[in-house]
């Protein structure tokens, strides 16, 4: 998988969607940026905040390669909250992380993330947004706050102070993706 970083962009959503019709994707790959200027949810007029330090990230993956027979984003979705849930909670390790349909994810009622999905046929374009260093709404929690709050010191070694994540654990967060992907399939 190939990895862009940017110190600051519009939105990596909008980045990829661009690479896909310009036809510049050759392989799956993740577009991180440490700041997005016009960051977005699933509801296209609604701006998000994206705060240096945290997670701004989004996975670019051919699912005709995968060949798997994936045709309804809701599913496609389903799958995707699991991996991010399953991610998180193998690095804090914390049984109060909830997945609240359709796309956020939740620590202690608390928004700890958000995910975007936008498919261009054969590729679905994934945006991740997860708070590490900064929770920019009351309503919101980061990885560091649930760190202090429960003494998870190990934790620190799979953060990125630029891009919320280390190469390493952006890798691990891909596998995850596509082995719940491919697991889906086997299953149906």
């Amino acid at each position: 998988m190939q990895i862009i970083y940017f110190n600051k962009i519009t939105s990596t959503q909008d980045y990829a969607l661009e690479l896909i019709n310009n036809n510049n994707i050759q392989e799956d790959m993740l577009i991180i940026a440490s700041i997005q200027t016009e960051g977005r949810g699933r509801l296209k007029q609604r701006k998000w905040s994206s705060e240096y330090g945290n997670f701004h990230g989004s996975f670019v993956i051919n699912i005709e390669k995968l060949e798997v027979n994936i045709n309804n984003i809701s599913i496609l979705n389903t799958i995707l909250m699991h991996s991010i849930f399953e991610f998180l909670n193998n690095i804090l390790n914390r049984n109060l992380i909830k997945i609240k349909l359709p796309n956020d994810i939740y620590y202690n009622n608390k928004k700890l993330a958000g995910v975007l999905i936008e498919v261009i046929y054969p590729y679905a374009v994934i945006g991740i947004g997860i708070n590490i260093y900064n929770a920019p709404l009351d309503t919101s929690t980061s990885i560091l706050n649930i760190i202090k709050d429960n003494n998870l010191i190990n934790v620190y070694e799979k953060l990125d102070n630029n891009y919320g994540f280390s190469k390493q654990y952006c890798n691990k967060f891909y596998t995850t993706i596509v082995n719940n992907i491919l697991k889906y399939e086997k299953l149906y």
